[in-house]
């Protein structure tokens, strides 16, 4: 969502399964102005390894999702 593509466009879709499992997710298409946080958080969302990954109470606890707010 945040580079206006979807990932893996034109790829077989078993190759994107091995890519998925290990190569590293290539972060160079999301905005230069996203913040180091965020750039950090969704690094650690892409990690191969399931149990790597945080899950979503742990992601809240995160910056940059520990600043927001409930919307009224």
């Amino acid at each position: 969502m945040l580079t206006t593509m979807t990932p893996w466009a034109g790829i077989d879709p078993a190759a994107v399964h091995l890519r998925i499992v290990f190569d590293r997710p290539d972060l160079s298409s999301l905005p230069d102005g996203l913040s180091t946080a965020l750039r950090s958080s969704i690094e650690t969302m892409l990690n191969g390894e399931p149990d790597q990954r945080p899950q979503a109470a742990e992601l809240l606890k995160m910056p940059p999702f520990c600043d927001l707010r409930e919307m009224p």
